[in-house]
């Protein structure tokens, strides 16, 4: 008995060890004092310490985000425990996202200065390239349901992006190209407007070719590969029988990921009494192909899935007293598919089948 106790509680300190190592290296350079006054503002909706929070938060800094090069919210979760990402899996979104098992972008929402900045109708969007952090403060991720302070809709969790107000001038960029035509930039300026005002605007582009795998390209039927399906129009799908589109197809295999991003804010008044104008706009680019073997799906650009956010918000601030903040808000906020957006299968007789949609919400 005593052998066999001793072997748990070596795992359980091992385990414990390991998680203390994780913490240390996304936190390095902070003391424990530091991180415990962190200010976070995304569990209640007001300023206070990360160590008085009620519930599980991590704070990402601008300097972690510079230092693990992160280019998207997509990297950031991709780093975090309790965050599994599955790409290339759902050709209408790309990428499926699980917070501790729970499954689905429409189990969390995500905030731009506490501003939500996901579908306004809880759509399941992408999570990409299309909502950048180069402009970041700091990124606070809220784990467990927030439903409360939120709405249904924030089962899961609750992203927060902070951004870096202008306390003076400044502009900044970068750009970064590598293979298969992927290349991805950002630009963000800001000045200071007299001696209340502050102005900020970002923008960021990805472009992404992909390059043409394996399974893709050595995919055959008999002895026709994807070339034969485009060039002599005819699918041997897996239907059981074959199929013709009565469509232009090109030769061309192409299947692109691409996004961009474009914010802007406008601030007056002191930090404790202020109004803030906000807007947000991004547009993600998926193709629909993901997850058809090439006998199934029509492997052109032309078919992808876009989404589309949009998000004007006006915010008012008046602190009372140190604990007692009156806000009041005005927000718009839009999703809505690419009216181009279309699934071109087995399914749609090789034809392209297009899908609208929209949802707004102003309160």
């Amino acid at each position: 008995m005593t052998k066999y106790l001793l072997i748990v509680l070596t795992l359980c300190l091992c385990s414990q060890a390991t998680f203390a190592q994780v913490d240390s290296s996304l936190f390095q350079g902070l003391s424990l004092e530091d991180l415990q006054n962190l200010q976070v503002v995304s569990v209640t909706r007001s300023a206070q310490k990360s160590s008085d929070a009620p519930a599980t938060v991590r704070i990402i800094t601008a300097e972690q985000i510079r230092l693990r090069a992160y280019q998207s919210l997509l990297d950031v979760l991709m780093d975090q425990p309790d965050y599994k990402i599955e790409t290339n899996n759902d050709p209408r979104w790309q990428h499926d996202v699980q917070v501790r098992g729970v499954f689905g972008m429409d189990k969390f929402i995500i905030l731009l200065d506490g501003v939500r900045i996901s579908s306004p109708t809880n759509d399941i969007i992408p999570v990409m390239e299309n909502y950048p952090v180069h402009l970041a403060k700091q990124i606070e991720i809220v784990y467990g349901p927030a439903s409360a302070v939120y709405g249904a809709d924030a089962l899961s969790g609750v992203i927060n992006i902070v951004t870096r107000k202008a306390e003076g001038s400044f502009l900044t960029g970068s750009a970064q190209g590598g293979m298969f035509n992927t290349y991805i930039g950002n630009l963000s300026a800001g000045t200071k407007l007299g001696e209340i005002a502050n102005f900020s605007i970002s923008a960021q582009y990805f472009y992404d070719q992909q390059p043409l795998l394996d399974a893709v390209k050595n995919f055959r039927v008999g002895n026709e590969g994807i070339e034969d399906f485009l060039r002599n129009n005819r699918f041997p799908t897996d239907l059981g029988f074959p199929q013709s589109s009565t469509q232009p197809l090109s030769t061309n295999i192409e299947f692109p990921l691409s996004a961009y991003a474009l914010h802007a804010t406008l601030e007056i008044g002191e930090p404790s009494n202020n109004v803030r104008l906000n807007f947000f706009r991004n547009s993600s680019f998926n193709p629909s192909t993901t997850a058809n073997r090439p006998n199934n799906a029509v492997y052109n650009r032309d078919s992808f899935f876009g989404h589309n956010i949009t998000m004007a918000n006006v915010t008012a601030t008046e602190y009372l007293t140190n604990n007692l903040v009156n806000t009041g808000f005005l927000i718009y906020s839009q999703y809505d598919l690419d009216n181009r957006t279309n699934f071109r299968n087995a399914y749609t007789g090789m034809n392209t089948a297009y899908l609208f949609h929209m949802g707004a919400c102003s309160k």
